[in-house]
């Protein structure tokens, strides 16, 4: 099994290395037009990062490969913000352009029973996005909503899952605990 972070251009990306390196492994970084020079398998773990460039709206062909991947990999898969958006949209769910951007510490509640909020009273995590999900289309099922969309979606059927929050954020809140709760879920 391997680990690997798509880099969507995200500005930190080495923030999220440490953090699964911390949880599960070291992983491997590609840049998100590297995609097609790699062979990914089933049992390895995918995770797309967020971007502080481009949006999943409008920009299909830059994501065409990440798509595929999104629609075609059966193994572990997580989104993390942009890669949250990539995921809904790929499945057909709108991207939302917000009125403004969200940004700090946010309130965050789950919207079915998951172990993923265990202990955990009332949720905070760091948010930074322009974009969201208001409404998520089969096969993709709300996990967790905030004032400014869904937070965490899942897919009913594969191990993939969406978090719109940062994790690997200096002050994450619990958005550090839930996303080492999901890697740990997903293995």
């Amino acid at each position: 099994m391997q680990v690997y972070i798509i880099n969507n251009l995200s500005s930190s990306i080495k923030h999220i290395e440490k953090l699964i390196s911390e949880t599960i492994k070291k992983p491997i970084i590609i840049r998100y037009n590297r995609l097609n020079r790699v062979d990914i398998n089933t049992q390895d773990i995918v995770i797309l990062s967020g971007s502080h460039e481009n949006t999943a709206v409008w920009n299909g062909d830059i994501f065409k490969n990440e798509i595929e991947i999104i629609k075609h990999h059966k193994g572990p898969l997580i989104g993390i913000c942009l890669g949250h958006q990539l995921i809904a949209h790929s499945y057909g769910s709108h991207v939302h352009l917000l009125p403004e951007k969200v940004y700090g510490l946010k309130s965050i509640e789950p919207t079915i029973e998951t172990d993923l909020f265990d202990g955990i009273e009332e949720a905070q995590v760091f948010e930074s996005h322009n974009w969201s999900i208001q409404k998520v289309n089969p096969p993709l099922v709300n996990l967790a909503t905030s004032g400014s969309g869904i937070e965490i979606l899942k897919h009913k059927e594969r191990p993939t899952f969406g978090i719109q929050f940062h994790p690997e954020a200096l002050e994450a809140g619990d958005g550090k605990q839930i996303f080492q709760r999901l890697l740990l879920e997903i293995l």
